[in-house]
């Protein structure tokens, strides 16, 4: 079978297309132009002239260089201070050659399954075999106690709930009795045939 390389009709061209008017949503807008230009006296003229290029080379002052920098350069001064200039090599693709972290087997794990007696032989891993002391205060330096603490009155949140409480019951000519109650059991929603398991 031969293949036929016939050059495609054209598409339509130069066809009638109907003029329905202007389009309501234009006409819209432009009765709502004419409104606001009549209401503010004031006549719109839209410009479609190139915008001004924002400024540049403009003066932007130096105040030095920023604190986070500054510490940063210090922390690593004192570092390469304590062991040496640090100098990561880079491959043939320039891609910075800087330590990682150590893979999985140059630590060591416990079972996760041990027995009740082990558990009891081995210390706190957080904790010295003194205890746990970095938790209690030092008595030398003890923090203060039963200091007194000033009474500024009661919270202005407060003040104003029971303003508007006192407010809404003359409004509504009725005073809430506030009863503690027990709490009602929680509402528990069976699945249904047509939801999907959780």
């Amino acid at each position: 079978m031969q293949a036929s390389f016939k050059t495609p009709k054209g598409h339509p061209q130069d066809y009638f297309v109907p003029n329905f008017g202007i389009d309501h949503d234009i006409k819209d807008a432009q009765n709502n132009i004419a409104a606001q230009e009549k209401r503010l006296n004031h006549a719109y003229h839209a410009s479609f002239k190139k915008p001004e290029e924002p400024p540049k080379d403009y003066f932007v002052p130096n105040f030095g260089i920023d604190q986070d920098i500054k510490d940063a350069q210090s922390n690593i001064a004192a570092q390469e201070k304590i062991h040496g200039a640090w100098n990561p090599p880079q491959d043939d693709n320039g891609v910075w050659d800087t330590p990682t972290a150590a893979d999985n087997e140059s630590y060591t794990y416990k079972s996760n399954v041990q027995l009740e007696s082990d558990i009891h032989l081995e210390s706190d891993p957080i904790c010295s075999s003194a205890g746990c002391t970095q938790y209690k205060h030092p008595k030398k330096e003890g923090h203060p106690v039963d200091y007194p603490v000033p009474d500024f009155g009661q919270d202005r949140d407060i003040k104003h709930n029971f303003q508007d409480l006192d407010w809404a019951e003359k409004k509504l000519h009725h005073n809430w009795e506030w009863v503690k109650t027990k709490p009602e059991e929680p509402v528990v929603y069976h699945r249904g045939p047509m939801d999907p398991e959780i």
